[in-house]
């Protein structure tokens, strides 16, 4: 009887570790990805951590950002799609799927489609991927490179994905490069390195400076290369 009290203690005692963990992590759970930044913005995290805004960077519920004159954020929220674009000077804090106005002007707001947001938030892990391949990583090496005999799914895929980026390059202004993103992470699960590579060259025309984007690129054409 004290072994079965004993064990069923330890399992209502796991169920509840495992309960108060799981509320942790919802709380902490990524809201968005910071898409662009221009200018110096600053950020104070949910912990309290402070530091400058950067690119790609996943945010979380309560986030700060501090814009001054001239500079530019935008953040894309990963429950609803919704794309904010601030302007400084402005303050802001991120809700769970939307900025709030500390001071300032509102943000320019659009809509993405559902199936980018959760697309654009892995854009961190593929070019991280692109600059370890480029420097020696083996996280990619020995991947095949497979421009033909995708299964009538992978396919499938690709044509709606293909779809919705010439829709969405048809909606973006200016140096934004969401459409490109969203379909760049779409080649890229898909190992399509030669549409790959002339996504990343449209990318370069629009933000040529982007040191990430040039290193999508290289590792496309490095692909390509080895697939031969």
């Amino acid at each position: 009887m004290v072994f079965d009290f004993l064990k069923h203690a330890g399992c209502v005692l796991g169920a509840v570790l495992w309960l108060s963990a799981s509320a942790v992590a919802a709380q902490g759970a990524d809201v968005g990805l910071v898409s662009q930044v221009k200018g110096e913005v600053g950020y104070t995290a949910e912990g309290g951590g402070a530091g400058k805004a950067r690119e790609y960077m996943r945010v979380r519920e309560t986030d700060r950002f501090v814009l001054p004159a001239g500079a530019t954020l935008r953040v894309i929220f990963l429950q609803n799609g919704r794309q904010e674009t601030w302007s400084g000077p402005a303050s802001m804090r991120l809700g769970a799927s939307a900025g709030e106005m500390i001071s300032g002007k509102a943000p320019e707001v659009a809509q993405l489609p559902p199936t980018v947001p959760q697309r654009i938030v892995r854009t961190p892990d593929m070019f991280q991927q692109a600059h370890m391949a480029r420097l020696g990583g083996i996280s990619v090496r020995g991947a095949p490179v497979r421009p033909h005999g995708l299964s009538p799914e992978d396919q499938a895929e690709l044509i709606a994905a293909r779809d919705l980026y010439q829709q969405l390059r048809t909606r973006q202004s200016g140096d934004d490069i969401t459409a490109q993103l969203y379909f760049a992470l779409v080649l890229s699960d898909h190992l399509q390195f030669e549409e790959l590579k002339r996504v990343a060259e449209e990318m370069q025309v629009l933000q040529p400076q982007n040191a990430d984007v040039q290193s999508l690129g290289l590792w496309a054409e490095e692909r390509l290369k080895r697939g031969r």
